[in-house]
């Protein structure tokens, strides 16, 4: 959700138009501004990079979903959670700056970022490579000098730039097994996060096919409670050509450690068999 800013505006609170029909802006800034700001080589580009974060974060979401799930069993500690979870990169976004409520014409302006994003990418700075992978998943890589920088960001040692192009692989359009290949790498990590980043991209690639079941399969046997949900939810999309992991959802459900676990794997063996054991 779109926060909006206190100091949106300096005019008396009266004055203010309805929410929906401000102008899509950071820091009183649109879209478009960042964006040329970005591009401006003469001038350190983190301002830029947080600004066009905040904004491509903002725009991504606007055709999220609905949550599913009934409230109660969303309890502050799971939203803290999927706070933790998210890429550093868009953690540190100060999303109180934005105002307005994008609409598809920023979604084409903030395109324009894309080379340059691209570029900071491979910056010698670790940090940098990290916000822009990060802000580049917002986006959704869609070509294949996009989906390269992603590649070699996943094969990095840092942790922060693995965890950011791993939420860039999960947002990549028309990505081929090398990109699926690269992100199976990072299942195995012993970091907790980058296992949930790497199930999180898995589903991402290939949203309601059976081309990862055997991975969403063994993350079901996690130590971790949020990755174990993830699979699942992967597996609720994929469905019947998921039978395979039956067996498992029914263990985990019978064994769930939170109201949310269990439902999600009753969900998931729903999608899965048509039927609520």
């Amino acid at each position: 959700m779109v926060v909006l800013a206190s100091t949106a505006c300096e005019r008396p609170p009266f004055w203010e138009p309805p929410p929906d029909t401000r102008t899509f802006a950071y820091d009183g800034q649109p879209p478009s501004t960042w964006v040329a700001r970005l591009a401006d080589r003469s001038q350190e580009p983190w301002a830029a990079l947080t600004a066009v974060g905040a904004l491509a974060a903002a725009v991504r979401e606007k055709d999220a979903p609905p949550d599913p799930r009934p409230r109660e069993i969303r309890p502050e500690e799971e939203e803290r959670e999927y706070q933790r979870q998210l890429p550093f990169g868009l953690r540190t976004a100060p999303t109180e700056h934005l105002v307005g409520r994008p609409a598809e014409s920023d979604r084409v302006v903030l395109d324009g970022a894309r080379p340059r994003l691209v570029e900071l990418a491979s910056d010698p700075r670790d940090e940098l490579r990290a916000q822009a992978l990060c802000v580049l998943g917002s986006l959704g890589p869609r070509d294949e000098s996009e989906r390269a920088v992603v590649r070699r960001g996943l094969g990095e040692a840092g942790r922060h730039v693995r965890l950011c192009a791993l939420h860039a692989a999960g947002t990549s359009s028309g990505a081929g097994d090398a990109m699926g290949q690269a992100v199976r790498g990072s299942l195995g990590d012993r970091d907790s996060e980058v296992r949930s980043a790497a199930v999180g991209a898995l589903a991402g690639l290939a949203p309601g096919s059976a081309r990862f079941v055997s991975e969403f399969g063994a993350a079901l046997d996690d130590p971790e409670v949020s990755i174990r949900i993830k699979a699942a939810r992967a597996l609720a999309r994929i469905g019947p050509d998921a039978r395979s992991t039956t067996s498992k959802l029914e263990l985990r459900r019978d064994k769930a450690r939170t109201p949310a676990e269990q439902w999600e794997m009753r969900r998931a063996l729903e999608a899965i068999t048509a039927e609520v054991p």
